[in-house]
């Protein structure tokens, strides 16, 4: 019986495989999280954004590294969506293609860390929480918390970033500004993010 690989042997052989197809990426969720909080979190997930378009998804499928399952039906979904979830024995491999200006916004600036012995790219803290603010789970307004803690981004920014995406009314930005007003009062009793912390 082969062991499975480890979760940070799968982030670097996804790594090197879309290095060696000479596709442009960037780690994010807690991934790229861990990189800008003062307190990570576990994570089994491995979240990969490859900054070309869902024209070339055939593409960046046949980039993987061998032992993802790639069914005909996750093959169309990533065509369609631009983002699928893939699996890779026990470990969720999501993979967000770029479907608009702000996807290569992001490529333009990713940052590179060390991961072990090797340096990946993620997103950068601010990418991130746009992101996050995007997806707009309660995990994610608990992230931007953190990350405001570690003040890590450029809050204004973002927020301008979200409203020209979303525009000015979006429900999203009273979240954002709950989850921002949490990260500046981290020791507060009563916190204003109406999500749970655990």
């Amino acid at each position: 019986m082969v062991n499975e690989l480890g979760f940070a042997a799968k982030v670097r052989a996804v790594h090197e495989a879309l290095d060696v197809a000479g596709l442009p990426h960037a780690f994010g969720g807690a991934i790229a999280l861990a990189y800008a909080v003062l307190d990570p979190r576990n994570t089994s997930d491995v979240d990969v954004n490859v900054f070309v378009a869902p024209e070339l998804s055939d593409d960046v499928l046949a980039a993987l590294p061998p032992g993802l399952e790639i069914t005909d039906e996750r093959r169309a979904l990533l065509a369609r969506d631009g983002q699928v979830r893939l699996r890779w024995g026990a470990t969720p491999i999501d993979i967000f293609l770029s479907t608009d200006a702000f996807h290569f916004d992001a490529a333009r600036n990713a940052v590179v860390v060390p991961l072990g012995e090797i340096d990946i790219p993620v997103l950068s803290a601010f990418h991130l929480t746009v992101f996050k603010t995007l997806f707009a789970r309660p995990k994610d307004f608990l992230d931007i918390a953190s990350m405001v803690e570690a003040n890590s981004f450029d809050v204004a920014a973002a927020r301008a970033t979200v409203a020209t995406l979303l525009g000015n009314e979006a429900s999203e930005l009273n979240d954002f500004d709950a989850a921002v007003d949490d990260g500046r009062n981290p020791d507060r009793d009563e916190p204003r993010n109406r999500f749970p912390r655990s």
